[in-house]
């Protein structure tokens, strides 16, 4: 970067007016990035191409000797963005920063493809049978060639399962049995990815190797929660020693900041735990078990709330959980039901039985968490499967559905379990190797 003269900083505005772009068409300017590492400044040439009913748009950047390819559909684009993109551009005299959001809200992926491919609309070819028939063989010839064996079966799977619309069929009962045939079944990956996707778990990386990365705290502990939790009190309690453990009753907690169970006022007492925390891990520790003391409370106690007139005060007065951390967790674990919408009904907040998995597992998260050694050892199990009403090999069970591993030691009637999430190996493993397995059924014998 050059350095900056003398004179300039003289011209530069005191303050910076913020306006919207003049966009000629709906769409937004594209920005696109390259996982290749690619640098565009060499010169590219290029192609946008939108599709008029759909709404994707494919972006096609044609430099020397490869073709860069990308789109807005499928992929990483199959979801909903997580934000809003804008491209912003600065006028220094008028001192004007002129913003407009990027199509699609999103920075596009450009892969490298084969060079000279033609991507542009094509009515002959889609409106011939036999230029779709030609393209359909191409195609599976070049994944017997150079595809995946999933990939290849992937692609004979849906080619088996398509009708010919050439083919008679005398009957429906000929037509279910033709789809019936070509419907191929789920491939082993496809079903434990399909199950790992179906488990309450809370966010997570699944290529991480380590617990601060594999359940990161700003996952656990959200934006409407970060500054809710009680973190003061409870890194003062851990300075000056806490007050006695005691499980708050059905009236709620007592102090202000004090812990309402029994486990996390055991947590905050443990000076070893704090001294294992370093500067901003002292808070990060302090809002787990805030989440949790909270999270825990209305776990065992409330899995129905009804509020007065008074809203959410009132509920605060009963659940001991302050207004500003109960919000929160209501709108993320709980369903809420308006006054009337049921003949007689008053307003409420419910848990489903699919809620309250997640919260559960949500919750051992964070104790886990909460440990500098990520790890739980047989009395704190225990402890942890008593506050959250658990029997210890239900709580062993959902600690194992994260991907921690559980170990137990001890003579038979006095066994103890400890539980560790990514404990050290020789090799670095991922939070994904200690997902459980899917459970296949054997075929049995005789079948066929």
């Amino acid at each position: 970067m050059g350095k900056r003269k003398s004179g300039a900083s003289s011209t530069f505005p005191e303050t910076i007016a913020q306006q919207p772009a003049q966009l000629r068409s709906a769409a937004g300017p594209y920005a696109v990035y390259f996982p290749s590492g690619y640098d565009p400044a060499t010169g590219v040439k290029w192609e946008t191409y939108t599709h008029a009913k759909k709404r994707h748009s494919l972006i096609v950047g044609r430099a020397d000797s490869v073709d860069f390819v990308g789109g807005s559909m499928g992929g990483e684009h199959s979801t909903a963005p997580p934000c809003r993109y804008a491209l912003g551009v600065f006028d220094r005299a008028s001192g004007a920063l002129t913003l407009a959001p990027l199509a699609h809200d999103r920075l596009l992926r450009l892969e490298p493809r084969v060079c000279g491919v033609d991507y542009g609309p094509s009515e002959a070819l889609n409106s011939s049978v036999e230029g779709l028939e030609e393209r359909k063989a191409a195609t599976l010839r070049l994944v017997g060639q150079l595809g995946s064996q999933r990939r290849q079966r992937q692609l004979l799977a849906r080619e088996a399962a398509r009708v010919d619309p050439r083919a008679t069929v005398s009957s429906p009962e000929a037509l279910r049995g033709q789809v019936a045939r070509g419907a191929a079944s789920p491939s082993k990956e496809d079903l434990v990815a399909a199950a790992i996707a179906g488990r309450a778990l809370p966010p997570h990386d699944p290529g991480a190797t380590t617990a601060p990365r594999a359940y990161p705290t700003r996952g656990l502990v959200w934006d409407a929660l970060w500054d809710a939790l009680p973190v003061e009190a409870y890194l003062r309690s851990a300075r000056e020693g806490p007050a006695p453990a005691k499980d708050a009753d059905a009236d709620g907690a007592g102090a202000e900041g004090a812990p309402r169970t029994a486990y996390v006022a055991a947590r905050l007492a443990d000076r070893a735990a704090w001294a294992a925390c370093a500067g901003p891990q002292r808070a990060e520790r302090a809002r787990l078990l805030g989440l949790l003391d909270a999270g825990a409370t209305l776990l065992t106690r409330h899995a129905v709330l009804r509020p007065t007139r008074a809203g959410l005060s009132s509920l605060e007065a009963r659940t001991g959980v302050p207004a500003g951390v109960l919000a929160p967790l209501l709108a993320r674990f709980y369903t809420h039901h308006a006054a009337g919408a049921e003949a007689g009904a008053a307003e409420r907040w419910v848990q489903a039985p699919g809620q309250r998995d997640l919260m559960l597992s949500w919750m051992v998260a964070a104790a886990l968490r909460a440990e500098p050694s990520a790890s739980l050892d047989g009395a704190e199990a225990e402890a942890l499967a008593a506050t959250l009403q658990l029997r210890l090999p239900a709580l062993a069970e959902r600690c194992r559905e994260l991907g921690a591993t559980t170990s137990t030691t001890g003579a038979h009637g006095a066994k103890k379990t400890r539980v560790t999430l990514l404990p050290p190996s020789a090799e670095a493993r991922t939070l994904a190797s200690y997902f459980p397995g899917l459970k296949m059924e054997k075929k049995r014998a005789g079948r066929g």
